[in-house]
């Protein structure tokens, strides 16, 4: 073995060496060319340590998850779940406003003075009930003159019919009484009309939305008094992608939800009423209206609303993980598990609903699917079984609800 160079001696191989690297220096500083030779092969030797060291620590073991890594050597920790067989839907979810069922806005058709407003916002009104009231004296007293006409020609027309028929008076004569008297009749029809334009009643039941007049006011014809809203039950509208449009039709199910409400009232359930066949221009979509009952009348116009809309419904499915499913070679590929090794099946998936996947065909019920470790894994190799804290929590609440 090579003798160590005790310090008396590094001292004396120093003051050896030092002339020659000084001559060395001084040689570089007078040749401009050996100094960027020099300055080269420095620059080449610093890049090449670099990417040596670079490359070094590239190939070092990294440190993985444990759903990724086992501790038993060349086996990869999986955690996997049976393929179920059981009802799966397909649903999209969409925002929503609430419509009154009716609207209506009930407006003046005579001109008069406002006599009186027998209502006032939110009360409710049954069908017919009287609701403002016109000051028409001088419309009926057209309406008193007009009955006293039908009354004069009346009287004439009898005359008249019993001298016709006595032939002692003309046809001209008797067909001129027909038609005065004819005239009269309208007359006073559309005096009463006028007359009774003076109470104005509600066309429904409902609540009053909103008030516009006082008495006193002067309206005239299609002057609006008052809104009239129906909320015995209401209508939900959504805007509903073009895309979704062929999957739906009057009768699909629908699940609404009013954040608003406490949480007994705010869930309900439907059907789709109407698919409004004109599209948005703008947006490219079209309204879908849901009507629901409104006990109580809860649910108010425009509160928000959002809505669940099944487009469909499979019975008997066969379920998978979502996360199960990953692309091995471009194709969708889940791999099953006997417990010891991972075997890779090309699938073709359906509906999904959540975290849950339909697969139509490649797994059989009953089958253990992978669904968490599974990105890392080749087909055909060695797995090890192991379970995620979710699934112990699960045990363990069924342990206890058994034992209970």
């Amino acid at each position: 073995m090579a003798e160590v160079l005790k310090p008396s001696r590094w001292k004396k191989v120093f003051w050896q060496v030092q002339p020659k690297v000084k001559d060395i220096v001084e040689r570089v500083r007078e040749n401009p060319r050996l100094a960027r030779w020099v300055v080269n092969i420095g620059a080449l030797l610093i890049i090449y340590w670099v990417v040596q060291g670079l490359v070094a620590w590239l190939a070092q073991p990294r440190l993985v998850d444990i759903m990724t890594m086992s501790p038993l050597a060349g086996r990869l920790a999986v955690a996997a779940k049976p393929v179920e067989q059981a009802e799966i839907v397909h649903r999209v979810t969409y925002t929503g406003s609430v419509v009154p069922y009716l609207d209506s806005e009930i407006r003046s058709r005579a001109q008069g003075w406002v006599q009186e407003v027998l209502i006032d916002e939110q009360n409710f009104v049954r069908k017919d009930q009287v609701l403002v009231r016109l000051d028409l004296r001088e419309v009926g007293a057209k309406r008193e003159q007009a009955k006293a006409d039908l009354a004069f020609w009346e009287a004439e027309h009898q005359r008249i019919k019993k001298l016709f028929s006595e032939k002692a008076v003309s046809q001209f004569d008797w067909d001129n009484a027909q038609r005065q008297y004819a005239a009269a009749q309208s007359m006073a029809a559309q005096a009463e009309a006028m007359y009774s334009y003076g109470e104005i009643r509600a066309p429904f039941a409902g609540w009053i939305a909103e008030r516009t007049v006082d008495p006193g006011t002067m309206v005239n014809p299609g002057t609006k008094l008052l809104r009239l809203v129906d909320l015995h039950q209401i209508r939900v509208q959504v805007k509903v992608a073009e895309a979704d449009l062929e999957h739906l039709a009057v009768g699909n199910e629908v699940n609404v939800r009013f954040s608003s409400l406490g949480e007994a009232q705010a869930n309900r359930r439907g059907k789709v009423t109407t698919v409004f066949p004109q599209l948005d221009p703008m947006t490219r979509t079209a309204t879908v209206e849901i009507i629901l009952d409104n006990p109580n009348a809860l649910v108010r116009p425009d509160m928000y609303a959002v809505v669940d809309l099944i487009l469909e419904r499979h019975q008997e499915a066969l379920i998978v993980p979502r996360r199960c499913l990953v692309e091995v070679g471009g194709k969708p590929t889940v791999f099953v598990t006997d417990g010891v090794s991972a075997t890779a099946r090309t699938v073709q998936t359906g509906i999904a609903d959540g975290d849950r996947l339909e697969i139509l065909s490649g797994v059989q019920p009953g089958e253990m699917v992978i669904y968490r470790g599974n990105r890392a894994l080749v087909d055909g190799q060695q797995v090890n079984l192991v379970e995620t804290p979710e699934e112990t929590d699960q045990k363990t609440v069924t342990q206890r609800t058994n034992s209970n």
